[in-house]
């Protein structure tokens, strides 16, 4: 995952706090949010956040009774590719 984030502009990421930090800020402080209940008191829930123009993260997971989610960031765009890919 370092690399994955270093790929998309977080290249001063030392090690794994830093990057609990960055999911924990999209957790936290998301732009968008949505979420589907599942059985047993889970849900599937996806948060995103943008960090620039054009990019963010969304972090998504299972979130159980607990609140431990179970997470990992993606590249969104939210411009159409102009190359028509």
């Amino acid at each position: 995952m370092h690399s994955y984030m270093r790929a998309i502009g977080f290249s001063d990421i030392k090690d794994g706090n830093e990057i609990k930090d960055i999911i924990h800020d999209v957790f936290y402080e998301y732009d968008k949010r949505e979420a589907v209940k599942e059985d047993k008191g889970r849900a599937f829930v996806e948060y995103s956040k943008d960090f620039g123009p054009d990019m963010g993260i969304t972090v998504c997971g299972i979130l159980d009774k607990e609140g431990s989610p179970l997470c990992f960031p993606e590249l969104h765009a939210t411009r159409p590719n102009p190359l028509n890919f």
